[in-house]
């Protein structure tokens, strides 16, 4: 079995149970799937936000208008139109943990492919290694 705790990406994130309870404030029930379909809605935008900084807002994107438009078309009918209860949220959810790698990938290559030919200290801490000090350089003597 893999352990997936340790990478970073919401992609591996564990699947919820959804359940309805009940609030103390009013009594009225809140509905946890709501709330979770609406973060991920977030986070999208979010990532669609950090992959075009300089362009125009996200809220008038065509990708944003086009999945603003897919929930409230499966907001009161989801289960009536998909085929299975969560096929919006995990349609959603694969396509943000997409966005997610997309933007670390692009980080990724910025990091380590766009410095063009290294020198091997550089090549060293970049691997996670130091070079031994050379026979040219003074080793300062310790006073006693």
């Amino acid at each position: 079995m893999h352990n997936y705790s340790n990478l970073g990406s919401s992609c591996f994130q564990p699947v919820l149970k959804w359940t309805r309870l009940k609030s103390n404030a009013n009594n009225r029930e809140v509905d946890y799937r709501e709330s979770f379909t609406l973060s991920i809605l977030r986070g999208i935008s979010h990532e669609l936000r950090r992959a075009n900084p300089n362009l125009k807002p996200v809220s008038q994107t065509t990708a944003f208008s086009y999945l603003i438009n897919e929930y409230r078309k499966h907001q009161v009918t989801e289960k009536r139109t998909c085929k299975s209860a969560e096929e919006l949220s995990t349609m959603a959810k694969t396509y943000l943990c997409y966005l997610q790698s997309l933007r670390e990938n692009q980080e990724l290559i910025d990091r380590y492919h766009s410095h063009g030919e290294r020198s091997v200290e550089e090549t060293a801490k970049l691997v996670g290694f130091s070079l031994p000090k050379s026979a040219n350089e003074e080793i300062p003597e310790k006073e006693i």
